[in-house]
């Protein structure tokens, strides 16, 4: 589909309230792989992550979605939470990485009233500070032995019980709120509330954003795709549910439940935990609690961003993308519900091209409804609606390099990704290389890609 400069923007906007279709070629249309092969994040694969309804678990996303679920505020139906956390925007060929956490799962889980932060597990770790007083403790009082995992107040000895109570064996209490969590192994004590915790490994683990920063600095002139190489080889390996702690008695030694994807538990050593998982989710509740359309919007907001700062990570045409397709069709068909405005009117066009098959034609609806629920002024928009490839005028390129240095984290990710063709300018050049070099994975992977195919424009 190919777009006019204006002309065709302006007709969208016309056909929005008389049910026209939809917009023109947009950014992310030009941008989408198009048929071709997809490239691939690594050369490592992990886990299978193919479906998100149905058995067999996989991925980032089963078990976030297990341990959120009583957290959810009651505004929030837990069928869409999938959705909130952008798991149905993720092509199931690409296998899910660290990035994914920071630019789609958190910022979605923060959406839907959940504060979530990922916790390495290495050893030697500083405990941070438990959730509130007034909050449940994460973890039960045996988990403090975790670094990183630590509840907030003094624990009490697990080892010590009534007299009547027999010999001590680990023990565990899985969360009775997650239906088909397995029943507790034999011998184990079910006194030691907990809340369950999602579990992950990554490749190059141990590592944080503070120590790309540091190694950053090392460099007289790092280069600025630097930090995206390293996002892409940060993919998962392994991912699991924490289900509680206990001690030993004759080993003085914890012993952590934790259950894998096919939904066996198993008990494992906490020294052995912290050798397979470099780290765990922290969530808990967070005030005030949100409306049900702000937690959608920003998280349809979101999945159209991730697909524009990684098309050849997102959902796709293609064959094996057909179940994920589906579940975002479900997910845009609940948003849009029977609204009528501007933005649903486009959710509901998107859920059905999904249905349809037609994933380059959802992400142009999301995309231009993403630039009408900004509410940007007429010339910011003209810079940001037209294809990647459109020339960019010099008014335009000095709105979209205004944008990528000091707009807010939507107008960073689009501007850079639009200011591809004008990165032959030294001015819009600086500005992308500082974008790739920034603390948001979405804007700088946007930033990398548009210096790397950007074309010299005179």
């Amino acid at each position: 589909m190919e777009s006019r400069p204006g002309a065709a923007r302006s007709s969208v906007e016309r056909g929005s309230e008389t049910g026209g279709q939809g917009p023109g070629r947009t950014p992310l249309s030009a941008a989408a792989p198009s048929g071709s092969a997809q490239q691939p994040d690594s050369g490592k694969r992990g886990p299978d992550d193919t479906s998100l309804s149905g058995a067999p678990r996989s991925g980032l996303a089963w078990p976030i979605v297990e341990a959120a679920r009583p957290l959810l505020p009651p505004a929030i139906p837990f069928d869409l939470l999938p959705g909130l956390i952008g798991a149905c925007f993720l092509s199931s060929a690409s296998n899910p990485i660290f990035a994914d956490l920071e630019s789609l799962i958190v910022p979605g889980l923060l959406a839907a009233g959940i504060d979530a932060t990922a916790e390495p597990l290495a050893a030697g770790t500083t405990a941070p500070s438990g959730p509130p007083a007034s909050q449940p403790s994460l973890y039960s009082a045996s988990m403090g032995s975790l670094p990183g995992l630590s509840a907030p107040a003094p624990p009490p000895d697990p080892r010590v019980l009534p007299a009547a109570s027999g010999p001590v064996a680990p023990g565990l209490q899985p969360s009775s709120a997650i239906p088909g969590t397995p029943a507790p192994p034999r011998g184990l004590r079910e006194d030691a509330p907990c809340r369950p915790a999602p579990l992950f490994r990554f490749h190059g683990e141990p590592f944080s954003e503070e120590m790309d920063e540091s190694e950053a600095l090392d460099e007289a002139d790092p280069p600025p795709d630097r930090r995206t190489a390293n996002d892409l080889e940060r993919a998962l390996a392994e991912s699991g549910l924490l289900l509680g702690a206990a001690v030993t008695v004759a080993a003085q030694e914890d012993v952590v439940a934790w259950s894998d994807r096919a939904g066996a538990v198993h008990q494992t050593p906490a020294r052995d935990l912290r050798e397979r998982f470099g780290r765990a989710l922290c969530m808990q509740r967070r005030a005030p609690r949100p409306t049900l359309r702000s937690a959608l919007r920003a998280a349809v907001a979101n999945g159209t961003l991730f697909a524009l700062a990684y098309p050849d990570r997102r959902v796709t045409d293609r064959a094996h993308d057909v179940e994920r397709r589906s579940e975002a069709a479900a997910f845009l068909a609940a948003a849009a519900g029977r609204l009528h405005d501007a933005v649903s009117l486009r959710w509901r066009r998107a859920a059905e091209a999904m249905a349809a098959g037609d994933a380059d034609e959802a992400f142009d609806h999301l995309y231009d409804a993403l630039l009408l629920g900004l509410g940007l002024p007429t010339a910011v928009r003209a810079a940001l609606e037209l294809p990647l490839d459109a020339p960019v005028t010099a008014p335009q390129r000095r709105e979209l390099i205004y944008l990528a240095r000091a707009g807010a984290r939507p107008l960073r990710v689009m501007a850079a990704a639009r200011l591809a063709q004008a990165a032959g300018h030294g001015d819009a050049r600086r500005a992308l290389e500082q974008l790739a070099r920034s603390g948001e994975p979405l804007a700088r992977a946007a930033a990398a890609r548009a210096l790397a195919a950007g074309c010299p424009q005179s």
